[in-house]
This record gives C-alpha cells, structure tokens and sequence, in this order.
C-alpha cells in the first residue's frame, strides 16, 4: 500500500484484506493437511523397506498425474459457483453443483477404467525398475478407486468454497490425516488373524478409502448441515446440462494442462538432478519436500483470491476484483516473507533433521537458499493463476505457462547445469527463473485484465443454461 494512496483507497483495501485473510485461512489448512496425508503415507510405507517405499514413490509419481486432471478440470466449479452468488443467482449454484459432481464422477471413472486397463503398462513405459512394477502397479491399482471420490469431492469443495464457506475444507482435511494413520497402518502391515500385510496395495487402498470418507462426508454436510441458505435444491434435477458442463469444462481444461505443466516441469528437474548422482538427488529432494511444505500458503491463499474475484466479476465491479486481488498479494507477500526468513535462516538446521549425512546436508543447505528466494516467485505465480480463474480466465494463462516453464525455466536449468557447471543450484537458478517470469506474466495479465473499460472483466457473465 503506497503512503500517497487515498485514505479511502487504503481503508478498502484492508477492509478486503479483512474478509479475504478468514476466508483463505481455513483453505490454507485443508492443504496443510493434504500435504500432511502424504507424509504419513511415505512414513507408512518406508518403515516396511526401501523397496516398498520406492514403490509407493514411483506409483505416487504416476498417481498424481491423474490427480492434476481431475483436481484441475474440477477447478471450474469454484469460480463458476462464486459468479452466481456475486450476480445475485444463488439460487442457480445447485444446477452447477449437480453439474459439477456428475462431472467429477464421470471423469473420476473414465480415469479409473484407463489406468486399471493400463496401470501396468504405463509403469513400464515410464522405466519403473522390473522389480518394482508389481508393488507400483499394486499401488497405483489400489488408488485407482480414489478417482470418482476426487471428482466429488472436488465438485463439493468447488461449491462450497464458491459461497465463501471453507471451513468444511478444512475440516474434511482434518478427518482424512486421521484416518489415514490407522487405516493405512492396517491394511499395510496387517491385523493379526484377520488382515494380511498388503504393503504398498494396502497404501493405496487406504489413499482411497479416506478420500472416499472426505468426499462423502462433505456431501453430507452440504446437503443436510442447512448452512446454504437460498439455494434452490428442489429445481431441476440430475440430467446432464450440456451448457453448464461445456463451461466447466472451457474453464477447467486449461487449469489442468497449466497444472501438468508445472508438475511435469519439477518432475523433469528432478531426473536432471539424478544425472549429478545420489547426494545431488537427495539434496534436491529434501529441498523440493521443504518448497512445497511452504508452497501450501499461498496456494491455499490463491483459492480464496479466486473466490473474491469471480464474486465480484458477478456483480460487475472490475475495480473490486483489482482490489482483491491486491490484497492476494500483499497477504502472499507477507506469507513468503516468513518462508524466505525459516528457509534461509534455518537451512543448516531443517537439512539435519532430514538427513545426517554430512554431504546431503551441505548441498541441501545451499539449494534451501536457492528455495528461499524461489518462494516469492511461487507464490506470486500461484496467487495471479488465482485471481485470473476468478476473471475467468485461463487459456492464455496456460500460455503463459507454457512459455515461462518450458521456453525459459528448464532450458536455463539445464544451460546453468550442465553449460555452466553450476549442477543442482543451476536447476534451481533455472526453475527460479522460470517462474519470475511466469509471476511477472500473469500478474501483468491480471491488472490489464481488470482496467475499467479493458480487457476480460467486462465480458459478458454466462449464466446457467444460456449459449453464446
């Protein structure tokens, strides 16, 4: 905030700050403890050996893969549902939500039925090791079940979030790292006279099961906690919306290719890493675990801002949409301020607590610094890709992406590398890089995006049922 503002100007934006900081907190959260699921998961599988954890490792590589789609195509749902409630149309958001949850189901199950035919195959196609691919493929199969739960619970969440309550987000989070330890510990390891050890298959059964338990616990909520006051679901009923659904999946298709983008670019530096061997490997893995530790902040933060955005794209208040998204960033700014401060500070201490080889630990220090400077750039990105979906905008986002990432981050990564000699901190050097750029990118988009008069603010809101 400039000094030389106008105190109104100034006494609006904290008030949005205000109204933004609770609503994202309990999404920030639901993250945390999504990232939390996966650390029990990997304590789980590493106390049965090494090669159980491989497996899980490799078939959670593959796994997340599908997850991104599904997560990203059903990223629609919230900014759709949020227009609604801002246009004044609550009563319309349970036509999306049936939408959304057939949707989520429906894609939930396509991803089911191509990886139970070609879960195996693809673990070989990708160079799983061969005597790995049985427990990969016994993962990966396993977690298979957990696709049309991700698709509803996604539907749910988009709904629910839409209309500025996360807290059943947060809460759904919680119940799932609860349960995964005990569900997870007994469907691996077994129950005397009852269950045998399942290993790896037993992970990701248990990564089904407590996803299923999220999703339709958050159904139940939805439908009968009586909190979603004016919403009409009585109207309509359950057949596919062909416009609504075309929507959806206009809005949610380039958020999952801008997800794969990102996914697959992190994946790509890591096997850059393994060209400079294991030390370099598990320096850059320690490093990677801390980055997206910190990188829940402001992706549960960008969730919020594209709530506060698309609800005022509803109303038709190009100038309010602005000011929320520039309260997303002064709150993501402060958020990465205390990263950068733990991680380069604290480098030499949160490296021993992963490892006491004294070479792991040297290298992770330094790539830790390295992490601490990317975060300002991670969370910068995240939180314009936020405020954008809220226009909506998210093809040229992807774009965008597309050029940032793979057009300047890793082939700078592997210039400074290799090139240069730098190894692994010119990896770091080169993701950092590539996402500066992608942050200056999107934010630009968005402030020009929000200029009275200009750009994609004014377009024309498409209600539920209409064509253009």
């Amino acid at each position: 905030m400039s000094a030389l503002a106008p105190p109104a100007s100034r006494a609006t934006l904290l008030r949005e700050i205000g109204i933004l900081l609770p609503l994202a907190i309990p999404l920030i959260l639901g993250q945390l403890f999504s990232f939390g699921t996966d650390v029990v998961s990997t304590l789980l599988a590493g106390h049965l050996g090494a090669s159980v954890l491989a497996a899980v490792s490799v078939g959670t590589s593959l796994w997340i893969v599908i997850f991104v789609v599904v997560v990203g195509l059903m990223m629609s749902v919230q900014p759709t549902v949020a227009q609604l409630d801002g246009a004044s149309q609550r009563a319309a958001t349970a036509g999306v939500f049936r939408q959304g949850v057939i949707l989520g189901l429906s894609v939930g199950l396509l991803c089911l039925v191509i990886v139970a035919i070609a879960g195996r195959s693809l673990a070989a196609a990708v160079g799983v090791p061969i005597n790995l691919i049985p427990m990969a493929s016994g993962f990966l199969l396993a977690s298979t079940l957990s696709f049309p739960a991700l698709g509803l619970l996604s539907a749910c969440r988009g709904f629910s979030e839409g209309l500025s309550r996360t807290r059943p987000t947060m809460i759904c989070g919680a119940i799932g790292l609860l349960m995964l330890g005990p569900i997870g510990y007994g469907l691996m390891y077994g129950i005397p006279g009852v269950l045998p050890g399942l290993g790896a298959t037993g992970d990701g059964l248990a990564l089904s099961a407590v996803l299923w338990a999220e999703a339709l616990a958050y159904l139940a909520w939805i439908r009968l906690s009586g909190r979603y006051g004016g919403v009409d679901w009585d109207s309509g009923g359950w057949r596919p919306d062909f416009a609504i659904l075309l929507r959806l999946l206009r809005i949610g298709l380039p958020i999952s290719v801008t997800l794969l983008l990102e996914v697959t670019m992190f994946s790509a530096a890591t096997l850059v890493v393994a060209h400079f061997g294991a030390v370099a490997v598990a320096a850059h893995q320690i490093a990677m675990t801390m980055s997206a530790l910190f990188f829940m902040v402001p992706l549960g933060l960008s969730l919020g801002v594209t709530v506060r955005v698309a609800r005022f794209i509803g109303q038709r208040d190009p100038e309010s949409a602005r000011r929320a998204g520039t309260a997303g960033f002064i709150l993501m700014l402060a958020t990465q301020t205390v990263s950068f401060v733990v991680l380069l500070c604290f480098a030499h201490n949160i490296a021993g607590v992963f490892t006491d080889d004294l070479k792991v630990a040297a290298l992770a220090s330094l790539l830790l610094g390295f992490a601490a400077v990317f975060q300002f750039s991670d969370g910068t990105q995240v939180v314009a890709n936020g405020a954008l979906r809220g226009l909506p905008d998210t093809r040229m986002p992807m774009l965008l992406v597309l050029l940032s990432y793979w057009a300047v981050g890793m082939p700078v990564a592997i210039w400074l590398a290799f090139s240069w000699r730098l190894g692994p901190a010119g990896i770091w050097i080169g993701l950092t890089a590539g996402l500066s750029v992608a942050a200056l990118l999107l934010t630009g988009r968005f402030f020009r995006a929000t200029r009275p008069r200009l750009g994609l603010a004014g377009a024309p809101f498409l209600s539920p049922g209409e064509t253009r």
